[in-house]
């Protein structure tokens, strides 16, 4: 009966969230104009039941909304509170995002946020999804003279794609981006007129291509095989669906589709005898199915196994949330005979600990020789990494590693695990089990990210920081938005002109620290992400080993109203290093 039971949840759960060809979706849509002209909701829906797919959806748009408008309105909340939704869809007003940053900070981000917190509240398997939307035809006139970035679509259309890129980033949401789309049929196919003659609203390609982004991006399908054309004609829709495959549904990545999906991955132990320790090592997941491959399941996350013989067995681990499922299988070898696992190296010898230059390994059991040995670091990277073959004795080279705490993992020949900790400068603490090892690594881990990603630390930066000469001059502003994000601003001006504009914030995403500047000149717009390397109460180190220049940026605080900064990296003319000089003038703490 347990093995008949232990099928039928398999085959339960593997209904359950299977992903069919016919899909079924719920969405709410909040906007305003831009969501109601043509009713954008009603032409999604032709096109998945042209697919054979279902819309169900409800929208709320009345004129002029902005998002601070939808969190006050009973109307939206009341649809929100529904809670029966796959999607909350979330337009801001047309213009808000371009503004200056300040102002976004204060009437654009809080609401983005606060209404994707009463989303999440209400149903955590719903997804918040921001409707990225475009640059005016000839720009923003009205707010051209205060705001010149505006003046232009090409202007209007950069800022906004990189608002909402932030606001999908700060809160862990997904972006359709339909501005990027328009963007991309601007620049391709400049025949297909997307606005009306107001050159605001979207003409019927222009809904009908808004449409087909959303039908992508909710229902991740490629929209080449959409078969409803709005009445159009075929040139006309064969380069919009090409221009929707190209920017949303080939580059899924830059508009987080997908990112909040379960990835199932896991490692395991063998400790002999039959036995082995799983060790998940699944994200975004809340529940999980193990298939040993010898007719048990587990539904457990961490489950220890024994299997009845030894011998290969593919187990495959099945990882769930929310009906989005993923699996991986990994061949595991089941030993039969072994020793313990707490004993299976008692005969090695760590010495010296503490330890200055070297560390030295020996071992008096060659039937039981170590095959592999590494050194990780508090923070659970990996620092030194060896397969040593059947060496009884070895020597490992420490003295450039700082002082501090580390763990040596060494591994034997048949994989029975054992771990020691040693520090360069305090008492080793030898033969942990790995039960106790993994509890004081994990708490050591835990305590290291809180200590470096504390943006408590980055106080001193809020104000206003100036440098002038005779040739310009830079000002660069911070502010403190909550506990997870700094935003700033850097501007530099030429007499009345200004020469140079950056937006730049920092960022704490899962337990990371991100320095994200962007600039409408380069990468198209889009923001690009230094992660924190090293930090203290009066330098900060960020990197991006990916970008091309520069590849990090350096903030030193030398004293309390001094700035220092610079940013290095190679170039086509060798390896570059560039310094900026600024003196507090507001602020300071």
């Amino acid at each position: 009966m347990k093995f008949l039971r232990s099928v039928l949840l398999l085959t339960a759960l593997l209904c359950t969230f299977s992903i069919s060809k016919s899909a079924t979706i719920r969405v709410l849509f909040l906007g305003n104009s831009y969501t109601g002209v043509n009713d954008l909701p009603h032409i999604v829906s032709d096109i998945a039941l042209s697919n054979n797919d279902s819309l169900i959806y409800d929208s709320y748009t009345p004129g002029g909304y902005t998002l601070q408008n939808h969190f006050g309105d009973a109307t939206s909340l009341a649809k929100i509170n529904q809670g029966n939704w796959d999607y909350v869809v979330l337009q801001e007003q047309s213009q808000l995002p371009a503004f200056p940053i300040g102002q976004v900070q204060i009437s654009v981000y809080p609401y983005a946020h606060k209404l994707d917190s009463l989303i999440n509240a209400v149903n955590p398997c719903t997804e918040t999804m921001f409707y990225m939307t475009w640059g005016r035809k000839y720009g923003d006139a009205s707010n051209c003279s205060s705001w010149p970035p505006v003046c232009t679509y090409e202007g209007m259309d950069s800022l906004l794609n990189l608002r909402y890129r932030t606001m999908a980033f700060d809160n862990n949401a997904t972006v359709s981006p339909v501005g990027a789309v328009w963007n991309h049929i601007i620049q391709n196919y400049p025949s297909i007129e997307l606005y009306q003659s107001d050159e605001s609203h979207p003409s019927a390609a222009g809904s009908y291509a808004a449409a087909c982004c959303f039908y992508s991006s909710i229902f991740r399908k490629d929209p080449e095989t959409i078969s409803y054309n709005y009445g159009l004609d075929s040139i006309t829709v064969a380069s919009i669906k090409l221009a929707t495959k190209t920017t949303e549904f080939n580059n899924t990545n830059a508009w987080y589709i997908g990112a909040y999906d379960p990835k199932a991955d896991y490692t395991y132990i063998n400790y002999g005898l039959n036995s082995v320790t799983f060790l998940n090592n699944s994200m975004n997941a809340v529940t999980y199915l193990w298939d040993f491959n010898d007719g048990s399941y587990s539904n457990t996350a961490n489950p220890i196994h024994m299997f009845s013989t030894p011998g290969q067995y593919n187990v495959t681990l099945f990882s769930y949330k929310c009906g989005y499922s993923d699996r991986t299988t990994t061949s595991v070898t089941v030993l039969s005979t072994g020793i313990s696992p707490l004993n299976a190296m008692e005969n090695v010898l760590v010495y010296p600990n503490p330890a200055s230059n070297f560390v030295e390994i020996r071992n008096s059991v060659p039937e039981n020789f170590i095959t592999k040995v590494e050194i990780i670091n508090t923070l659970g990277e990996i620092l030194y990494s060896s397969n040593i073959g059947s060496a009884s004795e070895f020597r490992i080279d420490t003295h450039q590693f700082p002082r501090g705490y580390y763990f040596i993992s060494l591994t034997s020949k048949n994989n029975y695990f054992e771990v020691v900790s040693i520090s360069i400068e305090l008492i080793l603490m030898k033969y942990l089990s790995y039960l106790i090892f993994l509890l004081l690594f994990i708490s050591c881990q835990e305590n290291g990210q809180k200590a470096k990603n504390d943006l408590s630390q980055f106080s001193w930066l809020i104000g206003e920081w100036m440098d002038s000469t005779s040739d310009g001059k830079m000002v660069e502003i911070w502010n403190q938005i909550d506990d997870s994000s700094f935003v700033g601003s850097s501007i530099y001006m030429a007499g009345i002109d200004t020469i140079f504009y950056e937006e730049i914030s920092l960022r704490m995403k899962n337990g990371k620290i991100f320095y994200i500047p962007s600039i409408q000149s380069q990468n198209d717009g889009s923001p690009v992400y230094f992660a924190l390397t090293s930090s203290s109460n009066k330098e900060f180190t960020f990197e991006n080993k990916e970008h091309d220049f520069p590849k990090k940026i350096v903030y030193t605080n030398p004293h309390r109203d001094s700035l220092v900064a610079f940013i290095e990296g190679p170039t086509a003319n060798g390896y570059k290093k560039e310094f900026f000089k600024m003196r507090r003038v507001i602020g300071g703490k």
